[in-house]
């Protein structure tokens, strides 16, 4: 799994994971949920806030 972000031009790679070939399901679908609950913020202050900013 790759999390990755574009900025300009430029596409950042943030974090990655891999896991083993006999992995069980259950062990990577609550990884994926503890990465979504990780990178899923609250709010966009920072998104929105930076688009405001840039727009005014």
């Amino acid at each position: 799994m790759v999390v990755a972000e574009t900025i300009g031009n430029f596409t950042v790679f943030i974090w990655v994971k891999l896991w083993p070939v006999s992995t069980d399901e259950v062990v990577i679908i609550r990884d994926l949920v503890e990465f979504w609950r990780f990178f899923n913020p609250d709010y966009a202050q920072g998104d929105a806030f930076g688009m405001a900013y840039f727009s005014l």
